[in-house]
């Protein structure tokens, strides 16, 4: 493949020159012309000026351009409420937390994840009243108003809600990945569509040398324009492939993707750093869509998976089959605007979500190096399931004839959804990892 080639001609990469902001082209020209894709997407995401995330105006809901599930789904937050608690109970019991315990949820959009999961605390739980500092974490200004709005009523319960200053990057204005999470000692982060946003190193692996996909400057008819070029992949890329072709024990790339593709996410590897320096002892709970990507699972992954109470003693499912069975790696990346899901992500920079599905294998991989043990993982229709979701979307069915039927039955058919793995709920995965030394 020549060095020059760029990606309009292959199959499933048709990206075409787009208008790039000024403050966007600003930081490319200052860079030399030329970033990574994965440099392009955090400012397209998160630069403070530009950003998709720290605009004045929610990315979420019929305005914006995605709906999560704890905004749709109450019912949700009342299971991972109660798996919380628990891990929760865990931390607060650890020598270095001096029987209190943090929830840290990172990228807490509009609240209603925390929310909700104070309100089930409030029902279910409220001896943790005592010992929670629940923290939100949130780069845009317009979200963090939003969440202060919407967690007033659990303030006025007595609930410790805190908004943790974030890092900025004074070079490029973006987020460092690794300083999100704010000090303070033990306790649980947790992320709800978090990683699935943070950016993404797009490798071809298609021919004999790895090429990565690079956004270069150039003048437009109408100004400045970003356009992609195929050049050799950056240190950062090229430690993360070596890392899996190690933890894999090929030798090739090739055989590790089904279609050439191989998207990499070094900043993984950082936000789990940044988890165990501000924690110490702690858990990580990530929900997100995605696969566990290009390798068997490792014995130290999967030796500890118990039948915790919130299981109902239940087995969580076998991690082996069904829809967390390890998958070949292949281009995911697309993205949102204005509910529609596009393939074209130099356009609308600023205006329209990026996204990719997670690894899980690089999630369990960077943990492992950082301490971390992989408690759990399985899919979203599992966790709900051995919640009582199934009893909870029959009772909403039972409700359809009654007022608000059409609200109940969207709710019951959106649940029903989540509870398929063939649908939504094979999509979603949950994983639960475990810190037990206090330092790095």
């Amino acid at each position: 493949m020549s060095e020059e080639i760029d990606g309009r001609g292959w199959p499933l990469l048709d990206w075409a020159p787009a208008p790039a902001p000024e403050v966007v082209a600003r930081g490319i020209r200052s860079a030399g012309g030329r970033v990574t894709f994965a440099c392009f997407m955090e400012m397209a995401l998160t630069h403070p000026a530009v950003g998709y995330y720290t605009q004045a105006r929610s990315p979420l809901g019929a305005a914006g351009d995605f709906i999560t599930v704890p905004q749709r789904v109450p019912f949700f937050n009342r299971v991972l409420g109660r798996l919380l608690a628990e891990l929760l109970g865990g931390a607060a019991a650890l020598p270095t937390a001096g029987g209190e315990a943090r929830l840290v949820e990172v990228g807490a959009g509009e609240g209603h994840m925390a929310a909700g999961l104070l309100d089930f605390f409030e029902d279910e739980a409220p001896a943790l009243k005592e010992i929670l500092r629940c923290q939100l974490v949130e780069p845009g200004s317009y979200l963090r108003e939003a969440q202060r709005a919407r967690l007033a009523q659990a303030q006025s319960r007595s609930w410790r809600v805190e908004w943790p200053q974030v890092g900025q990057s004074p070079a490029s204005g973006h987020d460092a990945r690794a300083e999100l999470l704010p000090p303070g000692g033990p306790g649980v982060v947790v992320t709800n569509e978090l990683l699935d946003a943070l950016p993404v190193h797009l490798l071809h692996v298609g021919d004999e040398v790895p090429l990565e996909a690079w956004v270069q400057l150039q003048e437009g008819e109408s100004g400045p324009e970003v356009a992609v070029v195929w050049r050799e992949p950056c240190a950062a890329a090229s430690a993360e492939l070596q890392a899996v072709l190690e933890q894999t024990g090929r030798p090739d790339p090739r055989s590790l993707s089904r279609d050439g593709f191989i998207e990499l996410r070094p900043a993984v590897g950082d936000f789990l750093e940044g988890a165990a320096r501000r924690l110490g002892a702690g858990f990580v709970v990530t929900i997100d869509y995605g696969a566990w990507r290009g390798h068997p699972y490792s014995a130290a992954s999967t030796e500890a998976r118990p039948a915790d109470a919130w299981t109902d003693g239940r087995e969580p499912a076998d991690t082996q089959a069904g829809t967390c069975r390890p998958q070949l790696h292949e281009l995911t990346l697309r993205g949102y605007f204005r509910h529609e899901r596009r393939f074209d992500p130099l356009s609308h920079a600023g205006r329209q979500d990026l996204t990719a599905d997670v690894d899980f294998a690089a999630l369990d991989f960077h943990g492992r190096r950082l301490g971390f043990q992989t408690l759990l993982f399985l899919d979203l229709a599992s966790f709900l399931a051995a919640g009582g979701a199934a009893t909870e979307a029959d009772r909403l069915r039972s409700l359809v004839g009654g007022e608000d039927a059409l609200e109940v039955d969207a709710s019951a058919s959106l649940l029903e959804a989540l509870l398929d793995p063939a649908d939504v709920g094979g999509l979603f995965k949950v994983m639960v990892q475990v810190r037990e030394e206090a330092d790095l």
